[in-house]
């Protein structure tokens, strides 16, 4: 009886073995499969997003470096490729923060950005060189603060340089826990201070278009 006994747990224990090996082998094997399954269209459609987000990402980085150059040439736009590559490479993360809208929407208001600052550029510059060649037309030198409501860095950035590279116009300092930025601004007398901080609200205007 004893015997008998012995015999049926052994009989047990080598059918769970056997059947457990059987279990265990087909979980592996339904792992392996699933993993050379090709890929699903919601990780397609985010890696889409990731690439065309690199993209505006590198174009952003791209329009400020032509601003900040204020130049058109092969040697200048070729730099600023090289610079750009790098830095999306060293630092890809740091396009998350500008990301908000669509990549389409945002390049093209971008493009609408940059159609509206150039020209913009080329006025300030024919007023200022007017002021130089006529020395008895009166001028004024003031420090103004602006209080700007962009929360973007690279906005805030875009923002700076486009006043900086605006003749007449330089950032001095910049306060981000106060949103202040100080402003030295060289006109003919009679332009008062809010008609200039008009115009410097004017290009924070397309930004934050580009930026929301």
């Amino acid at each position: 009886m004893i015997g008998r006994r012995r015999s049926e747990v052994k009989e047990s224990s080598w059918w769970l073995n056997y059947h457990g090996q059987r279990w265990y082998y087909r979980v592996m094997e339904n792992t392996r499969s699933s993993d050379q399954l090709p890929m699903r269209r919601p990780q397609r459609a985010r890696i889409r997003r990731l690439q065309l987000r690199h993209l505006v990402f590198f174009l952003l980085l791209m329009v400020a470096w032509m601003v900040f150059a204020a130049a058109i040439e092969a040697v200048v736009l070729l730099v600023g490729v090289l610079v750009v590559l790098i830095t999306v490479v060293i630092f890809p993360s740091l396009y998350v923060e500008v990301v908000s809208l669509s990549p389409v929407r945002r390049l093209l208001r971008l493009t609408a950005f940059v159609l509206y600052i150039l020209p913009a550029l080329l006025v300030a510059s024919s007023r200022l060189a007017s002021l130089a060649v006529r020395p008895s037309v009166a001028t004024c030198s003031r420090i103004l603060r602006y209080d700007y409501a962009i929360r973007d860095r690279l906005g805030l950035l875009l923002l700076s340089i486009s006043i900086t590279l605006t003749p007449g116009t330089l950032v001095l300092d910049i306060e981000p826990d106060r949103s202040i930025l100080y402003i030295h601004n060289l006109d003919r007398e009679g332009v008062s201070e809010t008609q200039t901080l008009a115009s410097v609200r004017a290009i924070e205007d397309r930004l934050l278009r580009v930026f929301a």
